[in-house]
């Protein structure tokens, strides 16, 4: 039995794509997690949490951390982080014979950590544009992040990503082989629920200001009493969060609750008749999206409305297991809602059962296995 170590700079019991990875490891190696806050499962763990910096440190450091970036002192500028040398030191002593590491953040850390043993990188999304609505990380951030990537990528032994689309741009950028791994839920033995009256309508997810979450609650309000809306928001971002507050308030059919625990996600949505993922492709990520709550809807066995995200649509379509707006405006969405009749909605629940018995973490279990089979053959 081989000995895995997994790193994620994430709470790893919150971290669903993440806690996949470690339940399917487990079924044939030992594996060691090294994260924010512990995995659910029975491992050993390594925390890489620090306390919260003070005022004036954090200042400091992100003064000290600007200032490399922009000299383009890519090595000082990484390890210059707290979190980042205080996780290697951490990590000094552990031994593994496979070392998978999550996102680009901890890219230089697994290469450092493993001490010649093989590296699989899962790069979740498009790295370089992960927060390109900011401008101080599209002018410094995106530039370190790409150095990172071309630095370490030729030495890794195996490389994952979440969608088809940005598996192609990585090829294309660093010639390198991407699979892809999606953010499929495991398969859940539900039935569709009946449809009700008004159509009760679900978003979950984190209360992100780029992802224009307040179109959704335009577009319910204008629809009207015939639907409800339901946003179960992560509470990482108090501003943008009130923000939502207020909107809803001021829409009798919108509400704003306390977010779904992970292990009753799916079966808490299958009590709706459809979720709505709809993102606005501000970003290449929010393009190319198929986050972890479009698998949990098609799990959950409700209709999804979405916009003309290519990765989505393509499925929805697919499947016929929900509608696909024409575009991402408000009166697109409104449209799209408008569509949603019982039967339809009846029909679509069906069509996202067919999804689900094709889309589900299972599938995705075999190309994560054999991944690391290959590397450890090398």
């Amino acid at each position: 039995m081989s000995r895995v170590l997994v790193i994620s700079f994430s709470d790893l019991g919150r971290d669903a794509r993440v806690d996949r990875q470690i339940g399917f490891l487990l079924e044939r190696h030992e594996v060691v997690a090294a994260g924010l806050a512990p995995s659910r499962h029975a491992v050993d763990f390594v925390d890489l949490a620090l306390p919260p910096a003070t005022g004036l440190r954090r200042r400091t450091n992100q003064a000290l951390l600007a200032a490399r970036l922009a000299a383009r002192r890519r090595a000082g500028a990484y390890w210059g982080v707290p979190l980042h040398s205080t996780a290697a030191t951490r990590l000094g002593d552990t031994r593994a014979d496979l070392v998978l590491v999550n996102d680009v953040e901890a890219l230089p850390l697994g290469m450092r950590v493993a001490g010649g043993a093989p590296v699989l990188f899962d790069a979740h999304e498009w790295a370089i544009a992960q927060y390109e609505h900011i401008a101080w990380w599209r002018l410094l951030g995106r530039p370190q992040a790409d150095a990172l990537l071309r630095a370490h990528l030729p030495h890794v032994a195996g490389m994952m990503t979440v969608a088809p689309g940005i598996a192609e741009l990585y090829e294309r950028r660093y010639g390198v082989r991407c699979a892809v791994v999606t953010n499929a839920a495991p398969w859940a033995d539900l039935e569709p629920s009946p449809v009700g009256h008004p159509i009760r309508l679900l978003h979950h997810g984190a209360a992100n200001p780029v992802r224009r979450l307040e179109l959704m609650i335009e577009a319910a309000g204008r629809v009207g009493a015939g639907v409800t809306l339901d946003l179960a928001l992560l509470r990482n971002d108090p501003a943008y969060l009130a923000k939502l507050e207020a909107l809803a308030a001021a829409a009798p059919n919108v509400r704003v609750l306390e977010p779904i625990a992970l292990p009753e996600l799916v079966t808490a949505a299958n009590a709706y008749d459809a979720g709505i993922v709809f993102f606005p492709p501000l970003t290449a990520n929010l393009e190319h999206a198929l986050p972890n709550k479009f698998f949990d809807l098609i799990q959950a066995r409700v209709a999804i409305v979405t916009g003309p995200s290519p990765e989505m649509a393509g499925i929805v379509r697919e499947f016929d297991a929900g509608v696909v707006a024409d575009g991402f405006t408000v009166d697109a969405l409104v449209a799209a809602l408008r569509q949603l009749t019982p039967e339809r909605i009846a029909a679509m629940k069906a069509g996202a059962g067919r999804a689900a018995a094709v889309h589900n973490a299972e599938r995705n279990r075999d190309t994560l296995l054999g991944l690391a089979e290959e590397a450890l053959a090398r």
